[in-house]
């Protein structure tokens, strides 16, 4: 049993609540679980411990009702969206990528993306959903978005299953606010809470569409940011080193 020292709020945490709790022998990260019900809390800790085990992860102390006490990253902070244009910085984002999709194995070849249960789970979320706002309303009407996503998804998904597609244990939300920095030369990806076997290049494209910053600091993403070739070709890169261009 710690004796607790002191506890100060965490900020950055897009889903939970962070909280740095310092004792006389240990300094630990107590997360408290948001987003109920949009994640399987269950899987996601187990699948975290794996990673620290392998030191793709953090330290893992254990979990509780609802939250997970982890090992806190002295002397590291969140990267903003602007800094993963830096050439340093996403080459080190690339090797931590590459690391994660070539030594976290421990998942089955049957194992499904991740990508299509999470897309259909949201879209039932969105066909229910209700608004405060008739205004809001009528333009899901309008727009008819509950008619027109489900079939394009199915389409979508069906075209992917045609093709020879590669899939490994991916991050799946490489935003800057999921990377820990030294701004030297450690970098730490963090929050797998959406991790799970999914295509290889979509844990890349989705890093990429990251450069355009989002919620929760940036409301509007910009997409004249996305990374341009010769950006895309240092990640690249830097990403078959890491893999052994495998």
């Amino acid at each position: 049993r710690m004796k607790v020292k002191s506890v100060e709020r965490v900020l950055g945490g897009c889903t939970n609540v962070l909280y740095k709790v310092v004792s006389a022998d240990l300094t630990v990260l107590v997360r408290i679980f948001g987003a109920p019900g949009m994640i399987d809390r269950e899987q996601e800790t187990a699948t975290f411990a794996k990673l620290s085990s392998l030191n793709l992860a953090p330290a893992f102390y254990g979990r509780f009702a609802n939250g997970r006490v982890e090992g806190y990253l002295h002397g590291m902070r969140h990267l903003k969206s602007s800094e993963l244009s830096d050439p340093k910085i996403s080459k080190a984002i690339a090797k931590a990528m590459g690391r994660l999709h070539t030594t976290f194995t421990d998942y089955s070849d049957a194992d499904k993306p991740t990508l299509w249960k999470q897309l259909y789970d949201w879209l039932e979320q969105a066909e229910r959903a209700t608004f405060q706002k008739e205004s809001e309303a009528q333009v899901w009407r309008e727009l008819e978005l509950a008619k027109r996503i489900r079939p394009e998804l199915d389409a979508l998904q069906s075209q992917m299953a045609s093709g020879n597609y590669e899939t490994c244990f991916c991050h799946n939300d490489v935003l800057a606010g999921n990377v820990m920095y030294d701004g030297k030369s450690n970098l730490q990806l963090i929050d797998f809470e959406y991790g799970g076997v999914n295509y290889r290049g979509f844990d890349i494209a989705n890093h990429f569409n990251e450069f355009a910053g989002g919620p929760p600091n940036v409301t509007d993403p910009d997409f004249t940011l996305l990374p341009n070739e010769t950006q895309q070709r240092t990640f690249l890169q830097a990403y078959l080193e890491a893999t052994i261009i495998k």
